[in-house]
């Protein structure tokens, strides 16, 4: 695939992913170049910001033909150069609404989301390792954690052979580092996350954001917790939200998974006790292919 071809692709995952909302991609190509002992050797790639105007933030896909360690430890130097430009910094975008042209958007300094998609023919490398090697950098911007997400032709394919999955993630504040995980693994595997950390940006409305997510997943994770079982206050109505929408629905949306529980604390809950959980494991990537069994 050419990079043109590679950019395309991510623009229509981005259409397909932003179920509301006016969405725009931009395309940028750049050359960078690197010299070692045998001379000075380039290399092309394409940035993209892709941005919600109803929603007001932005993110970001880096685009290579292929990608491997050598292109990974380009990555400080692209973004840098990149998210520091005045165009990106003070984006403004002006669209007519599609359906009512009398109205009009307007975004100034879109809200950077910290997201950034490596999007890719194929990795020359193995992707455990390249994952470990971005873990270990410890991106951020503006004191924003940077999360990476790298996708091949390859798990492009095996997406189009399963409908795109919403999943939401129900969980208590004091369990909020081991969703975190999750999360990105589940991301990092095609599925669109609904995570309040990335989900619900100041200034939005907890209650419009949290419905919007229940009602467009087709599963709900529950992290159950003893803090999980004691909210009173949003992960009840996440809770009641997705019990109404399996019972309506009439399909399994609920997949239980247990963090520091056991059964004798679903005393109060014996529709709970009466489903298979998963046991949280240390290990992220084993886990999170036995929540795959279960997700529909």
């Amino acid at each position: 695939m050419t990079l043109q071809e590679i950019h395309d692709r991510f623009s229509d995952y981005i259409f397909k992913v932003e179920k509301e909302g006016h969405v725009m991609v931009t395309n940028h190509d750049y050359t960078l170049f690197e010299e070692n002992q045998f001379g000075k050797k380039e290399f092309k790639f394409k940035v993209a910001t892709a941005f919600n105007i109803f929603k007001l933030y932005k993110q970001v896909a880096i685009i290579f033909n292929d990608f491997g360690e050598r292109e990974l430890f380009q990555i400080p130097e692209i973004l840098t150069r990149y998210l520091n430009k005045e165009e990106y910094k003070n984006m403004i975008i002006e669209v007519k609404d599609p359906i009512d042209p009398s109205r009009s958007y307007s975004g100034k300094n879109l809200l950077f989301t910290g997201r950034i998609y490596i999007e890719c023919n194929r990795i020359t490398s193995k992707r455990e390792i390249l994952y470990k090697h971005i873990d270990n950098l410890n991106f951020t911007y503006n004191n924003t954690p940077l999360y990476f997400s790298i996708r091949t032709t390859e798990d492009y394919e095996k997406m189009d052979k399963t409908s795109l999955k919403n999943i939401f993630l129900c969980h208590d504040f004091n369990d909020k580092e081991i969703v975190s995980k999750v999360n990105a693994e589940l991301s990092r595997r095609m599925f669109n996350v609904w995570f309040d950390k990335f989900s619900i940006k100041p200034g939005d409305s907890i209650y419009e954001k949290i419905s919007e997510g229940l009602n467009q997943c087709d599963n709900g994770l529950l992290f159950i917790s003893k803090s999980f079982l004691k909210n009173e206050g949003w992960v009840r109505f996440e809770l009641q939200s997705l019990v109404n929408k399996q019972v309506y629905e009439k399909k399994k949306v609920i997949i239980p998974i247990w963090l520091d529980i056991d059964l004798d604390d679903l005393k109060e809950y014996p529709w709970l006790r009466d489903k298979l959980a998963i046991k949280y494991s240390e290990n992220v990537k084993e886990f999170v292919m036995e929540i795959e069994k279960g997700l529909i």
